[in-house]
């Protein structure tokens, strides 16, 4: 009778653990489209489906019709970059400056009352590889933080 009782209560704390696991995520289910729910698992950053189109990233960036090729490619690689940082939020990039292979771009959250959104600038220098790339974050740096950056980025 003993064993039959602790038997039962072995099984029944594994069933517990169990149900508690897939409680937390342990089951997987399809991210949900936009606009029908919320999602239960985040898609996967280099799933194609739903990697953004630059059409789509265009919306996000302020007077982009006015903006060259080079200053559209860094303030996407900016938003991705503050997307990475701050996972669920949507970003907006705010001005964008392009000098010499460095850009920064300003990033401000959306979606969010304006004294709760996160906002900051994006560093990004484009070396010989012909992609921006990241440099640093932050708000109001300095040449001397970014040494081999042109001054007039800063201005």
């Amino acid at each position: 009778m003993r064993k039959a009782a602790i038997l039962f209560a072995i099984i029944a704390v594994t069933a517990l653990c169990a149900a508690g696991l897939v409680g937390c995520g342990g089951g997987t289910t399809k991210a949900s489209t936009p606009g029908s729910g919320p999602a239960t698992t985040a898609p996967s950053p280099s799933t194609q489906a739903t990697a953004p189109t630059s059409q789509d990233v265009l919306k996000y960036i302020a007077h982009a019709s006015s903006l060259s090729a080079d200053e559209i490619a860094a303030a996407e690689e900016a938003i991705r970059t503050a997307k990475d940082a701050n996972t669920g939020s949507i970003f907006k990039a705010t001005s964008v400056k392009v000098v010499d292979g460095w850009a920064v771009v300003a990033v401000q959250e959306t979606d969010v009352p304006a004294d709760e959104a996160v906002g900051f600038q994006v560093y990004l220098n484009k070396p010989g590889t012909g992609r921006w790339e990241v440099v640093q974050t932050g708000t109001d740096l300095t040449n001397a933080d970014l040494p081999g950056a042109p001054p007039e980025l800063f201005k």
